[in-house]
């Protein structure tokens, strides 16, 4: 399943703010670097959060979208297969990276390519550092955000499906509740 343009999308925090900002990435619940801020699909998700997030539950929940010029990918879903502004993006990488574009599982293909040739590449450079160095390089052909960024590895059960925004100038709030 693709985002869907305009859906609202949600984000705890244990502090108030006006605009999101990359810098403060990583603050949060455990989170590693991944140079993106992490969001949900269900309002109960971003709450779930804040209460998980060092004992703390007091906090915002941001409700936000993401403007319509705004690029989202889909992990899990072939590159070919999520419209036009996300293949053009995506043809705009090295052969290496965009080789793997027909494949639903293109980013995890991507980490092998950047490990395979990237030179001095270690494969046991920690899982957070190359996550961080794909979605900066997503960034820079003009990803805004990844749908679906945890795959199965997260409790979508509870929250949804994840959005990793990595350029969060593309990111309106929308609504604030403070619990």
């Amino acid at each position: 399943m693709l985002y869907e343009p305009g859906s609202m999308i949600f984000h705890g925090s244990r502090h108030d703010f006006d605009e999101f900002d990359l810098k403060f990435a990583s603050y949060g619940e455990g989170t590693d670097d991944v140079s993106g801020l992490y969001f949900t699909e269900q309002f109960q998700g971003a709450r779930y959060h804040i209460n998980r997030c060092r004992g703390s539950n007091k906090g915002v929940i941001y409700g936000c979208q993401l403007s319509n010029s705004a690029i989202v990918a889909t992990r899990g879903i072939p590159i070919d297969l999520q419209g036009d502004a996300v293949i053009q993006a995506f043809q705009q990488l090295s052969l290496v990276y965009s080789a793997h574009s027909c494949d639903r599982d293109w980013y995890n293909l991507m980490e092998f390519a950047m490990l395979r040739y990237a030179p001095g590449a270690d494969a046991l450079v920690r899982q957070s550092q190359r996550d961080r160095a794909i979605n900066q390089l997503l960034y820079t052909v003009g990803i805004s955000a990844i749908f679906d960024y945890e795959l199965n590895f997260s409790d979508a059960a509870y929250h949804g499906k994840t959005m990793l925004v990595i350029n969060p100038k593309n990111l309106l709030i929308t609504e604030k509740v403070f619990i």
